[in-house]
């Protein structure tokens, strides 16, 4: 007999969005029968409309990512017109868990490659944190996933590049690196 295989046990962005579809369903619709069940009790309706609302965006995250896949290897596009998309998604809020703050994008381009560099003046990443940061289901916010860095990094990765948390500043600091396409 052969020595077994062991089976890597990072999850592909494609088998992420599939294991994440069922769950998420699930909680949308318990989220909802309990609005429909208890809509008149004013805190019960704010907290389950939250939590619906939040189901919503993963699950467009989750089907955007699922859809369109990977960069592939060698695509072009402008990291600075990217980035201006992105940020017009975001909830600022969201971002900065409601305080008041500052997050900064700054792009340079290297050898080869661009570099991204996203910073804030937060409190920094958790030293009980930072060494599963990536892992799936890691957060430090209450309202968070989780999965946002994980999935960032898979994407990093699969189109050929890299995103790392470099040390405290204070504030969080994360660097992107993406190849140029020849």
């Amino acid at each position: 007999m052969g020595k077994a295989e062991k089976k890597d046990p990072t999850l592909t962005l494609a088998e992420l969005a599939h294991e994440l579809r069922q769950p998420l369903t699930g909680i949308r619709t318990s989220a909802e029968l309990l609005l429909e069940s208890h809509g008149d009790d004013s805190g019960v309706r704010t907290r389950a409309a939250a939590i619906v609302h939040q189901v919503q965006r993963i699950q467009l995250l989750v089907e955007r990512a699922r859809q369109k896949g990977p960069p592939l290897r060698g695509a072009r596009g402008d990291v600075n017109q990217a980035i201006e998309a992105a940020w017009s998604l975001l909830e600022r809020d969201e971002a900065m868990a409601g305080k008041r703050g500052r997050i900064r994008v700054s792009t340079a381009p290297l050898a080869g490659a661009v570099e991204v560099i996203v910073e804030d003046d937060g409190p920094g990443v958790r030293d009980d944190l930072r060494p599963r940061l990536f892992s799936p289901f890691t957060t430090g916010r209450a309202a968070g996933t989780g999965l946002g860095l994980h999935i960032s990094r898979s994407l990093a990765e699969e189109a050929g590049g890299a995103l790392d948390l470099l040390e405290n500043a204070p504030g969080a600091r994360f660097r992107l690196r993406l190849p140029v396409a020849p």
